[in-house]
């Protein structure tokens, strides 16, 4: 008799894979997750940005945000063949930017599958370094990293209605092993659902025995990818990265 968690495992990849067969070939065919009462809060803010059609590279300083501003990307869109690898960057700075919200359309690439993964882990959707930053309704297919988290100041963060698909590397990349939330959201195809492994490049060395990330409501499709870090491909990384040191 199998056990119960395998049977659940096994619903979830199913029902995951039927989802997957839908498709998001092209832009048109997708849809925002944005809506509800967080979404309606994000833009009731006082200082609202608000963003329109295909955008380049889009990066923005702490200091150009007042805190608990807004953004309103719901009709703007970014593909990494225009925007560059890293098209959506919200950067620490000093002053400012704290408890910035988004609620988003889409980033995409249109690169193929057989990309190296070495081309894939310079590829980013959203690079957040700001402190209680919220994403609200993003969909972000076919890149390496969909959300990471860059900076020892990103702590704090949620992500809420964030349909992912097709992420060559990290769904979440946390990295800096801040505290965070993944909530109502969709990762339908990971080649890691969640990192938190440190590396020796971080000073200091981030230390995430009092930090905590909760995953709740949420459905993930740890996909094997076509390429890969290492192994035999196709193939996917661990469920949950984390680092294997004590610091």
């Amino acid at each position: 008799m199998r056990r119960p968690a395998k049977v659940l495992a096994a619903v979830l990849v199913a029902v995951a894979m039927i989802l997957a067969s839908v498709g998001c070939a092209d832009k048109t065919s997708w849809t925002s997750a944005a809506g509800g009462p967080d979404t309606a809060a994000c833009l009731a803010r006082s200082d609202v940005v608000t963003l329109t059609g295909e955008q380049g590279k889009w990066t923005s300083r702490a200091e150009d945000l007042p805190d608990g501003a807004g953004i309103d990307a719901r009709t703007a869109w970014w593909h990494r063949a225009s925007a560059s690898d890293h098209p959506f960057v919200l950067k620490e700075a000093g002053g400012g930017g704290s408890d910035v919200c988004v609620v988003g359309d889409e980033i995409y690439s249109s690169l193929p599958d057989s990309t190296p993964w070495e081309r894939w882990h310079d590829i980013y959707g959203m690079t957040i370094e700001l402190p209680g930053f919220t994403v609200n309704g993003m969909r972000i297919h076919n890149m390496g990293d969909g959300i990471s988290f860059t900076s020892h100041t990103a702590d704090n963060w949620t992500i809420r209605d964030v349909h992912m698909s097709e992420i060559h590397d990290d769904c979440v990349e946390n990295d800096y092993a801040n505290s965070g939330l993944i909530e109502d959201s969709l990762l339908e195809g990971c080649y890691v659902p969640l990192s938190a492994e440190g590396g020796d490049w971080m000073d200091p060395l981030p230390n995430g025995l009092d930090e905590r990330v909760t995953v709740r409501d949420t459905l993930i499709w740890h996909k094997p990818m076509p390429t890969v870090y290492k192994g035999a491909a196709p193939g996917t990384g661990p469920l949950f990265k984390w680092s294997d040191r004590p610091e």
